[in-house]
């Protein structure tokens, strides 16, 4: 990504008129793909440094929908720094001026409905379940009128990650079954191909459900199954370490032999 970086900052300052404006879109772009790579691997700090320049070459390129998409990045980041006040008024300042129509073309809608899916955790991390369940039924609906699975800006955007989003606010307000019954139900095989992040997003979510039942061996298989989807998602998530550490506290090692190769391998047994 550096060299991406450093070769869209140069044409977006050697180009001039349209192709200027083509450079400053794929420069912010850029900048979205590096600050959705650094929030996955918990570089907070840097994603958000990354996100805020996105937004300026989103606006330099005169693109709104490029500006949508670059606050939510920022509100990722913010949720992540644990600014989830902030995170919910940016994502919703971004709605508000991005309101779609009757005729709105499909990569609005899709935008519109992910800042809504990204509002929901500030709510919910700030005590407003009701606030939050709101967010998810407008995201549902905007899903719903998409009608197929989109992946416009990156952001998988369709029926299945509302579901996603529904499984991971059951687990943001401390509702194991609730988890565990939209978790087991969820088919993600509509989901965009590649698209191997949503996946094992729900699976670990899936499985932060079982071990607040403290059903382990199902939450030490099921993360099996995440890492298997995406290692990454398991290596560098900061909740999978937790959870991990909470389950070795209480290890039983004849029904989870899995779990110190895992913890190993995610680098929190050394």
């Amino acid at each position: 990504m550096p060299g991406a970086i450093a070769d869209a900052q140069a044409a977006s300052r050697e180009l001039r008129g349209d192709d200027r404006r083509t450079a400053f879109r794929a420069l912010a772009e850029t900048y979205h793909i590096t600050a959705k790579s650094l929030t996955k691997v918990s570089e907070t700090e840097l994603a958000w440094i990354a996100a805020e320049r996105a937004l300026a070459a989103a606006e330099r390129a005169d693109e709104p929908l490029l500006v949508g998409a670059s606050a939510y990045h920022i509100g990722h980041a913010f949720l992540r720094a644990g600014r989830n006040r902030e995170a919910t008024a940016l994502t919703m300042e971004a709605t508000a001026a991005l309101a779609p129509t009757r005729d709105a073309e499909p990569e609005r809608l899709a935008l519109w409905g992910a800042l809504h899916l990204t509002a929901l955790f500030g709510a919910a991390r700030g005590s407003d379940r009701r606030g939050a369940d709101q967010l998810l039924d407008e995201a549902e609906r905007t899903a719903e009128r998409l009608g197929d699975e989109r992946n416009d800006f990156w952001f998988a955007f369709g029926p299945t990650n509302v579901r996603i989003h529904a499984v991971a606010l059951a687990v943001e307000v401390g509702d194991p079954d609730e988890t565990i019954r939209l978790g087991e139900s969820l088919d993600t095989s509509r989901l965009p191909a590649g698209v191997r992040g949503r996946r094992s997003a729900v699976l670990i979510d899936l499985a932060r459900g079982y071990a607040m039942r403290r059903m382990d061996a199902a939450a030490v298989n099921t993360l099996l199954d995440a890492e298997q989807v995406a290692p990454e998602a398991v290596r560098f998530n900061v909740i999978v370490h937790e959870q991990l550490r909470e389950l070795l506290k209480r290890e039983h090692r004849a029904s989870t032999p899995q779990l110190r190769p895992l913890a190993e391998r995610a680098g929190v047994l050394s």
